[in-house]
Parts: C-alpha cells; sequence; structure tokens
C-alpha cells in the first residue's frame, strides 16, 4: 500500500507525483503548506519554512 503525504498544517492529504524525487516540492491544493521530499523508499518528507 502506498503511504499518504499528508499536510503538516491542516492534515488533508495531499497529491503526490506519479514520480517523486527526494527534492521534489509539493503543495497543499487546500492551505498552499508546501512539503519538500526527503525520502522516497520509505517516504519521508518535512515542511517547508519560508524565512521572513
Amino acid at each position: 500500500m502506498k503511504e499518504k503525504i499528508v499536510c503538516p498544517d491542516c492534515k488533508q492529504t495531499m497529491k503526490e507525483e506519479k514520480e517523486m524525487m527526494v527534492g521534489d516540492v509539493l503543495e497543499c491544493r487546500n492551505c498552499g503548506c508546501e512539503v519538500e521530499i526527503l525520502s522516497v523508499e520509505p517516504l519521508k518528507c518535512r515542511e517547508l519554512l519560508e524565512e521572513k
């Protein structure tokens, strides 16, 4: 079973690209939060935080 990426901000399931690679950035369609892919197998990601 494929793991799902859940938005760390709004907790909605994020749409995954078919061919994800380390370093890819996904954007949550619900709130705009960005998540960076750290590892594909096993799936690991982290929220990208903007520096102000």
